[in-house]
């Protein structure tokens, strides 16, 4: 499967496409004798996880598997540590939360030697690596071998790992380094377009809406004529669809 990526992006919707391709992506990366590393980052993943089963027999396998487990995943901390456990017994290398930081980014990273020289392989995801809760939470994942987007990646885990202590990211909105600002530049770049006659929108996908500027930027975005459409899975503190703030604003709220 790692052939897919490496031919171009692969943009996967669960529960609308099958959650199997990420677990053969990193079971094959496992038993593959040219992939030399992996990197995961753990959220929640159920008790019997295959994906975390492929990292340890790549462990067991005698490749370089570092995991950064987060400790603060409520409700699943019990079933994380376990199988933090489990992989440093098979040789694998974890990592714990961070002072003042929770991880809540899904990614792979898969290192790979091609002629010589080291390729990288990513799976960013806004789903977990659940392959449970991929049968219902609508999510987004991207298979890439994109240089430009996997080397952000690396980044993220070298700065996990300790290597790296002030990351700076091209291509990647990484919180807390870049992502509120990355997020109002692109708001400003539509807001301008609109001023200007141009064609302009915005579509955005999240847990919750909270960030009182962030909700103010938009509304500035709605009254310079930005056609902007939410999907907001919990909280909204923005009011949509009010008569000049707000007018070109629409919300839909899934509570299910």
């Amino acid at each position: 499967l790692i052939a897919a990526p490496a031919e171009r992006d692969r943009v996967l919707h669960f529960p609308y496409q099958s959650y199997d391709c990420v677990i053969r992506f990193l079971t094959e990366a496992a038993r593959d004798p040219d992939v030399e590393e992996l990197y995961l980052t753990v959220y929640r993943v159920s008790r019997e996880s295959p994906v975390l089963q492929a990292l340890v027999e790549a462990a067991e396998r005698g490749k370089k598997v570092r995991v950064f487990v987060e400790v603060q995943a409520r409700f699943d901390e019990e079933a994380n540590l376990e199988w933090a456990e489990r992989l440093e017994r098979a040789g694998g290398v974890t990592m714990y939360s961070i002072p003042g930081i929770k991880v809540h980014a899904k990614l792979a990273l898969v290192v790979r030697r091609e002629a010589g020289k080291r390729r990288l392989y990513s799976y960013l995801a806004t789903g977990n690596f659940n392959e449970r809760t991929a049968r219902h939470y609508t999510d987004i994942g991207l298979l890439t071998a994109d240089p430009r987007i996997t080397r952000d990646v690396q980044r993220v885990f070298r700065y996990l790992s300790g290597k790296l202590k002030a990351p700076v990211f091209k291509h990647l909105l990484v919180a807390p380094f870049n992502l509120r600002e990355g997020i109002g530049r692109m708001i400003e770049r539509e807001i301008r377009a609109a001023s200007k006659g141009r064609a302009s929108g915005m579509f955005l996908k999240m847990n919750a809406l909270e960030d009182p500027d962030v909700i103010e930027q938009l509304y500035e975005a709605s009254r310079a004529g930005v056609p902007i459409e939410l999907v907001v899975r919990g909280i909204c503190c923005l009011v949509p669809g009010q008569k000049d703030f707000s007018e070109t604003i629409t919300v839909r709220a899934i509570v299910d």
